[in-house]
């Protein structure tokens, strides 16, 4: 009963809750069994509010437990594996993946919920690492398992991972999944469930243009949190709906709630904070119940030698005393060993603490600033271009745009990949990618893009440069290729080479418009970005080989 009642709260809005809740239990006395069962919940809590870290910290103790049962083996596997997901280790993520399944194929271990688990938690891994035939088939053996045995969080979870494997031109066929595994969480009341799903049916609304019911769906969410009395999802409902508002041209409520969106992150990272300060509590608490058992042990064993000392006391009155006082001196020593110690751990923690504190709330404001203050000049840029009749300028005005969401564009990925400690730089895939696809989506339909890039992090001072870079390689060959057919094609590969970065790019134009040796102002970037990197670019026809040296 008490299980259930803390599973619920973990996957409720009450997650705060129930990890204070578990630290308190974890300080009673339980056997080493039950406090394990504690500690397979805590460990789920962390995860959800993305403590990675001492997730991973309390997962590696629990597993490195002689006698732990297998029940309790597979739950902590498949957390471990979702946290290496979550933080973009894919190896890692599937070596866990595969000791579940191996648990379950050599020994009799009954497939239960943990199973079902098991079944979308591979999905989710496939999704995520680029292979959807594989992901599909694993969502819809997890939808079935969970339909068959009741397991509602299985099936919903199964319903989600198929939506999102839909691509932009099935958006009717993402909505449908969405709405299935809306009703599957709403009849297992679990409310986080359900703002989730009800969040992504309103972005295939965005997607369509059908602003309205974008509108309302993501006005049903934020009124579902709301009647809760909860933050969670909160901000990023906010963002969503300043979205929505500035593509209906309402730019005045749309800023009123980018501002909200901003309050409540900052908000955010204060309630993150505060749990993290607790977490320290509870660790500091935890190491002294272990010294005040120690002393308890001490003074035990201390009384036990005075029974003997009184026993033996016919060795002479002078003997006893002698021992009484050695026996006082030493309890006082270490007394004060302890209290000093005690006192050091204290003014440590707290030391620990205001400087984490600090530090994180200063780096996530600058950032903050950082991202508004790009959002806000692109703003400027759109009004701009609304306001001018001139082609010429229109088009100007749009490079411009492109030129700095590039570098909105890293700042993003950097802030994301160094959300946790455990990574320092920004993968230059995926950052590539988000700037192609702009100018994809910008553009139309005409104009194929392929990219071949390894996995490649690079730093910030690296990054911003070729980003710039590969936007106007980009650029230049949709506004000068003059390709056979009607559609542009462009490759673009990226390889490494110890501090060398080898960069080629290509399109199926056959001329350019301007003459070859003209100084436009896109060349004039690509060559600037080359020089910044301390690099080389050839150039034959709109074929371009580039080596430039990292930062």
């Amino acid at each position: 009963m008490v299980q259930e009642r803390f599973e619920k709260k973990i996957f409720s809005f009450e997650r705060a809750q129930s990890l204070m809740g578990l630290n308190q239990m974890l300080l009673a006395d339980f056997t080493p069994h039950q406090k394990n069962i504690l500690k397979s919940y805590k460990l789920k809590a962390l995860v959800e509010l993305q403590f990675f870290d001492d997730a991973l910290e309390l997962a590696n103790e629990l597993l490195e437990q002689q006698g732990l049962t297998q029940e309790l083996q597979i739950s902590v596997l498949l957390e471990k594996a979702l946290i290496y997901e979550l933080l973009d280790n894919l190896p890692e993520s599937k070596k866990n993946l595969n000791r579940v399944a191996r648990i379950y194929e050599d020994t009799t271990m009954v497939k239960d919920q943990n199973y079902g688990r098991y079944l979308y938690r591979l999905s989710s891994w496939y999704r995520v690492g680029g292979r959807q035939v594989e992901s599909v088939e694993w969502a819809e053996n997890a939808i079935d398992y969970g339909a068959q045995n009741n397991f509602l969080d299985v099936e919903a979870t199964g319903k989600l991972l198929m939506g999102l494997n839909m691509d932009s031109t099935q958006l009717a066929k993402k909505r449908q999944y969405f709405y299935d595994g809306l009703q599957i969480w709403k009849a297992a009341d679990n409310e986080p469930g359900e703002v989730r799903l009800t969040y992504l049916i309103a972005q295939t609304y965005i997607k369509e243009g059908d602003y309205e019911n974008a509108f309302a769906y993501n006005d049903s969410a934020i009124e579902l949190i709301n009647n809760s009395k909860t933050d969670y999802f909160r901000a990023t409902l906010y963002q969503q709906k300043a979205k929505i508002l500035e593509l209906q041209n309402d730019i005045a409520n749309a800023l009123v709630y980018q501002k909200l969106y901003t309050q409540e992150e900052i908000q955010s990272l204060n309630r993150s904070r505060k749990m993290k300060v607790k977490e320290y509590e509870y660790e500091f608490n935890k190491e002294k119940a272990v010294l005040e058992n120690i002393k308890l042990a001490s003074q035990l064993e201390s009384a036990n030698t005075n029974e003997k000392l009184l026993l033996y006391s016919v060795l002479g009155l002078g003997l006893f005393l002698i021992s009484l006082i050695l026996m006082f001196l030493t309890l006082a020593a270490r007394n004060r060993k302890i209290n000093d110690q005690n006192s050091k751990i204290t003014q440590s923690n707290f030391q620990l603490s205001q400087s984490l504190e600090e530090k994180e709330f200063l780096l996530q404001e600058v950032n903050h600033r950082v991202k508004n203050n790009l959002a806000f000049i692109q703003s400027l840029i759109a009004f701009q271009m609304e306001e001018t009749k001139i082609p010429e300028s229109i088009k100007d005005f749009m490079s411009l745009n492109n030129r700095i969401q590039a570098i909105a564009t890293v700042h993003d990925q950097f802030i994301e990949a160094n959300s946790t400690m455990a990574h320092k730089e920004v993968p230059i895939q995926s950052y590539i990618a988000a700037i192609a696809d702009a100018l994809i989506q910008v553009n139309g339909s005409d104009l194929e893009y392929h990219q071949e890039i390894g996995d490649i992090n690079v730093n910030l001072e690296t990054a911003v440069p070729i980003g710039i870079l590969v936007n106007e390689l980009i650029t230049n060959s949709i506004k000068h290729a003059q390709p056979v057919s009607k559609t542009i094609s462009i490759q673009l590969n990226i390889s490494e080479a110890d501090d060398h970065l080898s960069i080629f790019y290509k399109d199926n134009g056959k001329d350019f418009i301007e003459m070859e040796n003209a100084q436009t102002l896109g060349l004039y970037i690509i060559q600037t970005m080359v020089r910044q990197l301390r690099g080389t670019v050839t150039r034959i026809g709109s074929n371009y080989q580039i080596v430039v040296k990292r930062k």
